[in-house]
């Protein structure tokens, strides 16, 4: 990506901070607990990377969650449903959210509308009737106002975004008919495998990211399955972390949907 190319995006984002929404902030329904949702990118070789990630790999992982008994959100790939459909079904079967990572991890901000909307037709058309996908996260984070209305129009109820500051530390919703939610997303494994972290570094960089939210704050914490598979001291250190905040009662877990439903009902 050109320099121009960042400035673009950077300018692109600062105008849609003017775009309509309005933050939730109801310590009624989220308690005064730090309320937090671990997430996976679930791509495997449709992320662009070599990876050795086999089905074994993802049981052992949904070994581990079940574990530490924390029910996470995979937002998978629309081919990873078509070609590993027996892992789908046993994140759906051990009580775990699946959502939408678009069909073929493309980056809405870098294509048209008219194949962006294909490639939402392309995941509708692999789900059973049985299959109800609510939630939406944007391979590298980006997003656009067309993508956020066609996701209206698909009936997702959320989606995840990224963000640096604490204020986006809580949900909001978008003015567009009934509520759309945004979840905060405060950031995820990339900069871990980037910068080789062994496992203490890797369990102190997401554990000083979440003691820093403020009370009430809502927001995901996201990983690769592939990146723990090839880096087991990232790996370690996920464990580690999970573990940790399994036992805090300061810390409420359950997926993206649920926090939804939280908000909403009731």
């Amino acid at each position: 990506m050109t320099r121009l190319q960042r400035f673009y995006i950077k300018f692109y984002y600062r105008l849609l901070n003017l775009f309509p929404f309005t933050k939730v902030i109801n310590k009624q329904k989220l308690n005064g607990e730090r309320n937090v949702f671990i997430y996976f990118d679930y791509e495997r070789e449709f992320s662009g990377f070599d990876v050795g990630i086999t089905n074994k790999h993802v049981e052992e992982l949904l070994d581990f969650l079940d574990s530490v008994n924390i029910k996470t959100t995979w937002f998978t790939v629309g081919r990873i449903v078509e070609q590993y459909p027996d892992t789908v079904s046993a994140i759906i079967s051990r009580g775990h959210e699946l959502a939408s990572h678009t069909y073929s991890h493309i980056a809405p901000f870098q294509i048209s509308q008219k194949k962006l909307r294909e490639d939402f037709k392309n995941y509708h058309n692999i789900l059973s009737t049985s299959d109800s996908i609510k939630g939406f996260h944007s391979p590298n984070g980006q997003w656009t106002v067309s993508l956020l209305k066609m996701l209206k129009e698909n009936q997702y109820s959320y989606d995840v975004f990224g963000s640096k500051r604490e204020s986006d530390c809580f949900p909001g919703y978008l003015k567009i008919g009934s509520k759309y939610f945004r979840f905060p997303t405060i950031g995820d494994d990339w900069p871990a495998y980037i910068g080789n972290y062994n496992k203490k570094e890797t369990y102190n960089y997401f554990i000083n990211k979440i003691n820093c939210l403020p009370e009430g704050a809502l927001v995901g914490i996201g990983f690769h399955p592939w990146v723990l598979v090839i880096n087991n001291e990232i790996y370690e250190g996920f464990k580690m972390l999970l573990r940790d905040m399994a036992v805090e009662r300061e810390y409420k877990m359950q997926t993206a949907y649920q926090f939804y439903k939280d908000l909403t009902e009731g």
